[in-house]
């Protein structure tokens, strides 16, 4: 279609319109894509789902693509072998948990939306991936402790670990601040390593290896030679749960990778039907109706359409008084000249924005027939060709001197 006459129609407005009643940017990016057809099948099956979607919430009126998400890219990512993060998978949960609420919600109401029923039925909840992801991870993210039997002993050794170190720190630090080497009784950490402040003028004093100073450089942080074991077991406690969290991650990213095609599958068959919602819903707002596809005419036969009652989305969109107007293309032929059917009109920007109709003058009696003798006068008083006249007298072309009713108006004649 000539992209000038969309603009014209401001078509790309219309889109976003639609867009905007969508649930996750798959669903917008499709209805942003969205360009006319010429296929009769095309357009008949999109205005068929459209009415679909409609008595569908009709049925469900709170239905929703519940936990739509574009989880295309982690699964082609989990494909190759790469290690999803958390929230990602969340994602791929959420995902899966939607797809299964939609499908069964379609699926109750398929005898009445057959079209959006098979779309439904493609959908794959793979139930297993949504038992996984849950069953090691928390809402916000965290690996759960009960992940794997290695996570749950990694994270007792951390703790232990953390526990008599910290013991070890309290004791230590007691003293120095008994003896005056420490400032303030405070643990801290530095380099991820457990230290406590030593006075600057006692650091020969305390035994203990340097992380850190103040920017005054009174205070020096130091790490007791006592707790540098405690410390490395510490830390290698850290490492290994740091592993196995790893390892975790890796294996539910191995279940999402290799589910990776019916994942995509349902993403994009989830964002159809999200779509065809989307145009239900706005449908419903501005009040539209499914128009009807005449057959094609049969050879010879000119093709026509009508709009009835006709009004602009975004006239709609702007709120006030819109005034229907009715447009004919194709059918009725011109009366006066039936060699010719009347050219296309195109309304004005501000069709139907007023009421007001300019009345039609009464035509002259004689308009009809001053029309058939102009005709004859143009073929040099012969019968009018089927094609029309080659010429019409000057008179008559450029003004409506020579015409007795002076109300043939310029847009019968080309």
């Amino acid at each position: 279609m000539d992209r000038r006459a969309l603009i014209t129609l401001e078509f790309g407005k219309v889109r976003d319109l639609v867009a905007s009643f969508t649930s996750f940017s798959v669903s917008r990016d499709l209805a942003q894509a969205t360009e006319p057809s010429s296929s009769r099948t095309v357009v008949q099956h999109a205005l068929d789902e459209t009415t679909e979607a409609r008595r569908l919430l009709e049925l469900v009126p709170d239905f929703v693509a519940r936990g739509a998400r574009d989880i295309r890219s982690t699964a082609g990512s989990a494909r190759l072998g790469a290690t999803a993060d958390p929230s990602a998978l969340l994602d791929v949960a959420s995902m899966l948990e939607g797809v299964m609420y939609i499908r069964g919600a379609v699926s109750r109401c398929a005898h009445e939306v057959p079209l959006l029923a098979g779309r439904a039925r493609a959908l794959d909840p793979c139930p297993g991936i949504v038992q996984a992801i849950r069953h090691c991870l928390s809402d916000e993210g965290e690996v759960l402790d009960r992940a794997s039997p290695e996570l749950a002993r990694a994270r007792t050794n951390v703790r232990e670990a953390s526990n008599r170190l910290m013991e070890t720190l309290r004791r230590i630090l007691t003293r120095a601040v008994e003896r005056g080497h420490a400032s303030e009784a405070l643990v801290t950490m530095r380099a991820g390593r457990y230290v406590i402040p030593i006075r600057a003028h006692s650091r020969n004093a305390f035994r203990g290896i340097v992380h850190d100073e103040s920017a005054s450089g009174a205070t020096v942080f130091m790490e007791p030679i006592a707790v540098v074991a405690l410390n490395n077991e510490w830390r290698h406690a850290q490492i290994a749960e740091a592993n196995e969290v790893e390892r975790v991650l890796a294996s539910l990213s191995g279940m999402v990778g290799s589910a990776a095609d019916p994942l995509i599958a349902n993403v994009n068959a989830v964002a159809a039907i999200d779509y065809a919602i989307a145009r239900a819903r706005y449908a419903s707002q501005i009040g539209g109706v499914a128009p009807t596809i005449l057959p094609d005419p049969a050879p010879g036969q000119p093709s026509s359409f009508q709009f009835v009652g006709a009004r602009h989305p975004l006239l709609i969109r702007a709120g006030g008084a819109v005034v229907p107007i009715d447009i004919h293309l194709g059918t009725p032929i011109d009366r006066c000249r039936p060699w010719r059917r009347r050219p296309t009109i195109r309304p004005g920007a501000r069709t139907g924005r007023c009421g007001r109709r300019r009345a039609r003058p009464p035509r002259h009696p004689d308009h009809w027939a001053e029309h058939r003798r102009q005709d004859g006068r143009a073929q040099d008083g012969g019968t009018p060709s089927p094609d029309g006249p080659s010429r019409l007298p000057h008179s008559h072309r450029t003004g409506r001197s020579a015409h007795p009713c002076g109300q043939c108006v310029r847009r019968h004649w080309r």
